[in-house]
């Protein structure tokens, strides 16, 4: 029984010397340095932030308008083609099949679409044809 109020009397010295260490050792608060330092990164980081908004601003001022990037990857329907060229586009290959013969459905298949886009394309292809 003595050797446990021993080991008892130890541990508790030890315990009450980690707590005074600890009481002494802990941060008194921030120093006017750390208020300074810590200051001095916030007014780094906004300027950095500011930075970047600008580079953010002049890429969007030169990025072409939406009529540009619409007219560049719009096919020109108006634009005949010239005499003995066979155009590769999905859209002829898309009215060659309908000349042979062959359905909406299929034809969306075989060329990997949609059928309501072979579907459009071939009213598109037929109001041509009338407003010419």
């Amino acid at each position: 029984m003595s050797t446990f109020v021993v080991v008892s009397l130890f541990l508790h010295l030890i315990t009450m010397a980690v707590i005074i260490y600890l009481v002494y050792t802990k941060p008194k608060g921030h120093t006017r340095e750390d208020v300074d330092e810590i200051e001095q990164l916030l007014i780094r980081y906004t300027n950095k932030m500011k930075e970047d908004n600008k580079h953010v601003l002049r890429a969007i001022q030169n990025k072409p308008s939406f009529e540009e990037v619409l007219q560049e990857v719009t096919p020109n329907y108006d634009k005949e083609p010239e005499e003995g060229v066979i155009s590769d586009s999905k859209e002829a290959k898309v009215v060659q099949l309908a000349n042979e013969g062959y359905k909406a459905e299929h034809i969306a298949k075989q060329l990997e679409m949609g059928t309501g886009e072979v579907q459009l394309l071939l009213k598109l292809q037929q109001n041509d044809k009338i407003s010419q």
